[in-house]
């Protein structure tokens, strides 16, 4: 490593806080890889995102890895490290192949405006206050992948959003909420009409619901050649035969992303050892890899070369994590019924948060989940999401990462039953370690998860007490739902009623509810409600794709029922939860929650089983 010494853990180690995760600078690539070597091996350039707590725009979770997004440069013979002081948002910097500039994405503040800049290359190693040159193209089109590149000397091929217009994914989650203000403001004006009209067409004319999540590689848009020698664009003829332009239109089209080319490096053995680290980058000419190290001292970005023991430390952040004491993961082996080997991931909590097993235990669930060589992310004190799992264990809380499998032979399910069948035999394995306490036992989930999350209360006895967030409750209503983000949309081929589809494919259905209704009857939570004895704690944001009915639909029947339920609604918020103060409030409430319902109480004799329920063997 570099001279510079290594941060130590504290002697005095605390549980990790709220606050702790959203100070934490981050390094997403959601729109391209955010890591460059020059061509001559001699500098880097990187991307970092500012903390949670210094955000100013919350509302769109699909610009992570550009919010807040810093660019930075590292002279690799010095370990001198500069900031680029540009008044954007950067992310996916690129070098020319002659060394010379510096290509990166940019984004306003507000999100309205996304553009390609560069600088020459002198300066971006200088570092501080820059201006890039910012050529006049438009948009960038938004596709998971960084949507430009260098094609020759000079020569920048990007993809932007035909006529002016803005990407796809800006403005997304807010879309329908600001297209409706829109409306309602022309309520007032005499004579101004607020109608829209939707129809199927008919015949071979009958339009077609195309799922708002359709592949991002098929969204509109026109390449454009910019010569940032000369500073104007050129004609795409004679550039569209070269290996460089035939590269990146084949890259765009298959959304082949950063990550499987690095895969692609490591399984071809060209990468030298880098410790624990994820590799963000090679340099193949010069043998030097790039590793983000992410653990209990903070962030790092080291520097491996061919010879052995040549690891370098080039930059560190987040290092108050060296005064956190992290939960363990503890892998539990067992068979499930089907004969196949299965692995529940058990996160524990710190010995400074005191206690001792068994733990009071919270199930985290997701259908489809299994385990991997590397435990998730949400599992690791770096997740800046509504889901670092890091904070329940710092709380007293064993958190277990329940495999889902999925039978993968095609045809309809009764999802419900697979999910109760393979969360008993888990929850029983974990049991028999002495981890957890059979007693104390809750289940979490979001999205799919918390339809589970739902499911399980109604199919099993197993839990005190139930968190669905951003859960479906009725696959009936949920089938003819409209995608609150394209509601106010003209025509339905843009995603606005393509719920459906997406009802069909994750919970297996055998076609719509007209074809297979018991099938969503039995696999509905809402359906089931009276068969729920737990208390259930409802979380949604009224921007979320999943729309909030699904959560007034069980919230309203569980009051009819007179059962304990809570329903937290975050306004502007979306699929996930953005903005700091509401992250704060979501853990506040979920530590409340289970404080209330028996997760920190005395250790029960057995597995906790309400009326109505048949307890696990």
């Amino acid at each position: 490593m570099s001279a510079t010494s290594l941060p130590t853990h504290h002697s005095d180690p605390r549980p990790l806080a709220i606050a702790d995760v959203l100070r934490l600078h981050t390094f997403h690539e959601s729109h391209g890889s955010g890591f460059a070597f020059a061509p001559d091996g001699a500098t880097l350039a990187f991307c970092m995102q500012r903390p949670l707590a210094q955000a100013t725009r919350h509302a769109d979770s699909f610009f992570s890895g550009i919010a807040r997004g810093e660019l930075h440069t590292v002279d690799l013979a010095t370990q001198q490290v500069r900031r680029l002081d540009v008044p954007y948002d950067c992310f996916a910097p690129a070098w020319s192949p002659c060394g010379q500039y510096l290509a990166f994405g940019m984004a306003t503040a507000d999100g309205a405006s996304i553009r390609m800049g560069w600088v020459p290359a002198g300066e971006a190693i200088a570092g501080g206050a820059q201006q890039p040159t910012i050529p006049d193209l438009g948009n960038l089109q938004l596709m998971a992948l960084r949507p430009f590149d260098w094609i020759g000397d000079g020569l920048l091929a990007c993809a932007c959003v035909p006529d002016g217009g803005s990407p796809w994914m800006a403005g997304l989650d807010s879309r329908g909420a600001r297209k409706a203000a829109a409306f309602w403001q022309t309520l007032d004006v005499p004579g101004h009409t607020a109608i829209s009209v939707l129809a199927s067409g008919a015949g071979e004319q009958a339009a077609a619901c195309v799922p708002a999540s359709a592949d991002l590689a098929h969204l509109p848009r026109e390449l454009v050649i910019y010569d940032v020698r000369r500073g104007q664009c050129v004609p795409l003829a004679g550039h569209e035969d070269t290996p460089a332009f035939i590269a990146l239109r084949e890259r765009l089209a298959s959304g082949r992303s950063d990550a499987l080319e690095r895969l692609q490096w490591v399984w071809a053995g060209e990468v030298p050892a880098g410790g624990a680290g994820e590799l963000v980058a090679l340099h193949a000419a010069s043998g030097q890899a790039l590793f983000l190290v992410q653990d209990g001292l903070g962030s790092r970005l080291v520097l491996a070369g061919q010879g052995a023991g040549t690891l370098r430390e080039l930059f560190r952040t987040n290092t108050h994590l060296a005064e956190v004491q992290a939960g363990e993961v503890r892998d539990v082996d067992f068979t499930g019924s089907d004969g196949q080997p299965r692995k529940a991931r058990v996160l524990l909590p710190p010995a400074c948060a005191g206690g001792s097993a068994p733990w009071p235990a919270v199930a985290w669930v997701y259908p489809g989940a299994v385990a991997h060589p590397r435990p998730r992310p949400c599992f690791g004190l770096h997740d800046t999401s509504q889901f670092n799992m890091q904070l329940l264990a710092a709380r007293g809380y064993a958190v277990i990462d329940v495999p889902l499998p999925l039978p993968a032979t095609p045809g309809p399910l009764d999802l419900a039953a697979v999910v109760a069948q393979a969360t008993q035999e888990a929850m029983a394995a974990c049991v028999a370690t002495g981890l957890v306490d059979p007693a104390r036992l809750h289940v979490y989930g979001h999205s799919h998860g918390g339809w589970a999350a739902m499911a399980l209360l109604a199919t099993t006895g197993l839990f005190r007490s139930g968190i669905a967030a951003a859960g479906i409750s009725n696959l009936v209503s949920f089938h003819g739902a409209a995608d609150p983000r394209m509601r106010y949309d003209d025509g339905i081929e843009q995603g606005s009623f393509a719920l459906a589809e997406m009802c069909e494919r994750i919970f297996r259905l055998d076609g719509p509810p007209w074809k297979d209704l018991d099938r969503y009857v039995r696999n509905s939570p809402v359906m089931q409600a009276e068969r729920i004895t737990a208390p259930l704690l409802i979380v949604q944001g009224d921007q979320d794709f999943v729309p909030i009915p699904q959560g007034e639909e069980m919230f309203s029947a569980l009051v009819q029922l007179r059962k304990e339920v809570q329903f937290v609604r975050y306004w502007g918020e979306g699929h996930v939860l953005a903005k700091p103060v509401h992250l704060e409030d979501l853990w506040t409430r979920m530590f409340a929650w289970l404080d209330a319902h028996g997760a920190r109480g005395a250790s029960g004799q057995g597995l906790y089983c309400p009326p109505n329920h048949t307890a696990m063997e």
